[in-house]
């Protein structure tokens, strides 16, 4: 008697909120294995092969940059290698048991929000080294007085003012078609200001949104978790726009003096696969709800929720994240 008043018979409705978030991996890899063996198969496979492909040259590029002088340049550089390893292990971990998929997009959005900023931090230390380049060397030496070092402030708004006026601010996603709108200015202080907290509000957010997201998952009714998470996703998407026009501004003020850094290629290759990811989560979404027939049954389906597709458009989109990255 005393045995079973400490460990209850669960109900079925227990039951079926600890089976909300899918099956575990055991029971996952059985179903799969049964129901269509070489489709998860091949999947697992190439997927293993694509991350531990990912993670080689991830270590590799990291060697590299260990051979590179000790400067905090070096170090921003080995941080943003972060991105694709966290990105393609949290993925491949989503195909081995779709369970983790909150987790993985936590990580992610994580992930991708301490790149951006690390990126802007990279941008500014290149424009300090660029400026003092650009600055004309002072010539004669008072042995009396110490050498005269500029501040760094003033030599990047001076090599910044070499450019000319611009309209800094009418960049995408926001104002790219309002050039006429704004007026060509110096970018001054208070505009680096600005841009700098456009980028960095961006992974304040994320980290609070992300870890509060994954306790609404979690403890609340399946149906409030969701308009939770729509409201969530709305309020990121606004926050990650605003880091991306950050970014913008920062790079069309600095693309003249930073070119030889190949800041183009650098900034595209981070936006791409995030840009892609969400793109295809969202072209995925509609195509599986046309093409899977209504009565097809599936391991990647939730327990007892067979119309909620959720999973399988997950399980497909970190499958193509694991491929792209």
């Amino acid at each position: 008697m005393a045995a079973q008043l400490l460990s209850p018979t669960p109900t079925s409705w227990e039951l079926d909120e600890r089976m909300g978030l899918g099956p575990r991996i055991g029971v996952f890899f059985h179903n799969c294995l049964q129901q269509n063996p070489h489709v998860f198969i091949f999947v697992w496979v190439v997927g293993g092969l694509v991350t531990a492909l990912v993670c080689g040259l991830a270590l590799q590029h990291a060697y590299r940059l260990s051979q590179k002088p000790l400067t905090l340049l070096r170090g921003y550089y080995l941080q943003c290698l972060i991105f694709p390893v966290t990105w393609g292990l949290s993925a491949y971990f989503t195909l081995l048991c779709p369970r983790t998929a909150l987790l993985s997009e936590l990580m992610q959005g994580i992930s991708e929000a301490a790149v951006i900023a690390n990126f802007s931090t990279i941008l500014f230390m290149i424009l300090c080294l660029e400026s003092y380049r650009s600055q004309p060397t002072q010539h004669g030496y008072d042995a009396e007085q110490p050498p005269a070092v500029p501040k760094m402030s003033s030599t990047i708004f001076k090599a910044l003012a070499q450019q000319g006026p611009k309209p800094h601010f009418a960049v995408l996603p926001f104002f790219c078609l309002c050039g006429p709108c704004f007026r060509k200015h110096d970018m001054e202080p208070k505009h680096l200001l600005r841009v700098s907290w456009l980028v960095r509000q961006y992974v304040y957010v994320m980290f609070v949104m992300s870890i509060f997201g994954m306790w609404c998952a979690m403890s609340l009714p399946a149906e409030i978790a969701e308009h939770v998470k729509l409201i969530m996703s709305i309020a990121l998407k606004i926050s990650g726009f605003t880091a991306v026009y950050g970014l913008f501004v920062l790079y069309k003020a600095t693309y003249d003096l930073l070119h030889e850094w190949n800041t183009t290629v650098k900034f595209l290759s981070i936006k791409f696969v995030i840009l892609l990811s969400i793109v295809q989560k969202r072209f995925l979404g509609m195509l599986v709800k046309k093409l899977l027939p209504k009565e097809a049954d599936s391991c990647l389906f939730e327990p007892g929720y067979p119309h909620n597709l959720e999973q399988v458009v997950n399980f497909w989109s970190q499958f193509l994240i694991v491929l792209e990255i």
